[in-house]
Protein backbone atom coordinates (compact mmCIF):
# COMPACT_ATOMS: atom_id res chain seq x y z
CA UNK A 1 0.00 0.00 0.00
CA UNK A 2 1.00 3.45 -0.43
CA UNK A 3 -0.24 6.77 0.87
CA UNK A 4 0.94 9.85 2.96
CA UNK A 5 0.59 10.05 6.95
CA UNK A 6 2.37 13.28 8.67
CA UNK A 7 4.87 13.43 6.18
CA UNK A 8 5.78 9.97 6.56
CA UNK A 9 5.07 7.66 3.40
CA UNK A 10 3.36 4.15 4.30
CA UNK A 11 5.69 2.01 2.54
CA UNK A 12 3.45 -1.30 3.17
CA UNK A 13 1.13 -3.05 5.75
CA UNK A 14 1.26 -6.92 6.56
CA UNK A 15 -1.83 -8.60 6.48
CA UNK A 16 -0.99 -12.53 6.60
CA UNK A 17 0.20 -13.99 9.98
CA UNK A 18 -0.29 -13.74 13.13
CA UNK A 19 2.10 -11.52 14.30
CA UNK A 20 1.96 -9.17 11.36
CA UNK A 21 -1.90 -8.91 11.31
CA UNK A 22 -1.73 -4.96 12.41
CA UNK A 23 1.81 -4.03 11.53
CA UNK A 24 2.18 -1.36 8.96
CA UNK A 25 5.89 0.06 8.14
CA UNK A 26 6.52 4.03 7.89
CA UNK A 27 9.69 5.59 6.59
CA UNK A 28 10.34 9.07 4.78
CA UNK A 29 11.80 6.42 1.83
CA UNK A 30 11.07 2.74 1.89
CA UNK A 31 14.19 0.81 3.90
CA UNK A 32 14.50 -2.49 1.32
CA UNK A 33 15.34 -4.27 4.66
CA UNK A 34 12.08 -3.04 6.19
CA UNK A 35 10.40 -6.28 5.48
CA UNK A 36 13.28 -8.57 6.95
CA UNK A 37 13.28 -7.26 10.30
CA UNK A 38 9.77 -7.72 10.59
CA UNK A 39 10.33 -11.42 10.56
CA UNK A 40 13.29 -10.91 12.41
CA UNK A 41 10.83 -9.40 15.27
CA UNK A 42 8.09 -12.65 15.01
CA UNK A 43 8.02 -14.41 17.80
CA UNK A 44 6.10 -17.47 17.88
CA UNK A 45 2.64 -17.07 19.68
CA UNK A 46 3.78 -13.25 20.60
CA UNK A 47 2.39 -11.14 17.90
CA UNK A 48 4.29 -7.85 17.17
CA UNK A 49 2.43 -4.74 17.90
CA UNK A 50 5.11 -1.96 16.75
CA UNK A 51 8.70 -1.83 15.61
CA UNK A 52 10.03 1.48 15.35
CA UNK A 53 13.56 2.70 13.81
CA UNK A 54 14.76 5.93 13.76
CA UNK A 55 16.87 8.43 14.03
CA UNK A 56 16.22 10.43 16.90
CA UNK A 57 15.40 9.21 20.09
CA UNK A 58 13.96 6.51 21.32
CA UNK A 59 16.25 4.36 17.78
CA UNK A 60 14.80 1.77 18.56
CA UNK A 61 11.20 0.09 19.66
CA UNK A 62 9.63 -3.26 19.38
CA UNK A 63 6.07 -4.29 21.55
CA UNK A 64 4.72 -7.15 22.14
CA UNK A 65 1.70 -7.88 24.60
CA UNK A 66 3.02 -8.55 27.76
CA UNK A 67 1.11 -11.50 28.64
CA UNK A 68 2.41 -13.53 25.90
CA UNK A 69 5.95 -12.36 25.69
CA UNK A 70 6.01 -13.17 29.44
CA UNK A 71 5.20 -16.88 28.12
CA UNK A 72 8.43 -16.93 26.34
CA UNK A 73 12.02 -17.85 27.52
CA UNK A 74 14.34 -15.16 28.36
CA UNK A 75 16.84 -16.09 26.20
CA UNK A 76 14.28 -15.97 23.01
CA UNK A 77 12.90 -12.22 23.53
CA UNK A 78 17.11 -11.36 24.00
CA UNK A 79 18.36 -13.20 21.17
CA UNK A 80 15.34 -11.91 18.86
CA UNK A 81 16.35 -7.94 19.98
CA UNK A 82 20.11 -8.27 19.25
CA UNK A 83 19.64 -9.72 16.14
CA UNK A 84 17.04 -6.94 15.62
CA UNK A 85 19.57 -4.26 16.53
CA UNK A 86 22.69 -5.99 14.59
CA UNK A 87 20.20 -5.18 11.59
CA UNK A 88 18.66 -2.11 12.22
Amino acid sequence: MSGTTSGTSRISQRTSGEAFANAIEYAPEPPPAAGRLLDLAALSGCPLVRLSIQRADPNFEVHWPLAELKKLPASTVFETLRKLGEQA
